[in-house]
């Protein structure tokens, strides 16, 4: 748990590529958002944080983002 606990959040890979643990979040509105999280926190089960760890994609065929409850995990998108 401790080495996970202090793993980065989010990279940006040749200031072009957002990857993150998990996904997107409807709370994040920019890039600098990520910067604002306290990372070094037990995860809550909503908000920015919780969702930037625990979203997950799903096939979308309209190719607009869209954000739906994840019944799997019961908390995120």
């Amino acid at each position: 748990m401790d080495s996970f606990d202090n793993l980065p959040l989010a990279a940006l890979i040749n200031g072009k590529f957002l990857c993150l643990h998990g996904g997107l979040s409807p709370e994040m509105k920019s890039t600098q958002d990520i910067m604002l999280v306290d990372r070094f926190r037990e995860p809550p089960r909503l908000g920015l944080f919780c969702d930037i760890l625990w979203s997950d994609p799903v096939e979308n065929n309209d190719h607009e983002l869209n954000f739906r409850e994840n019944e799997v995990r019961g908390c995120s998108w």
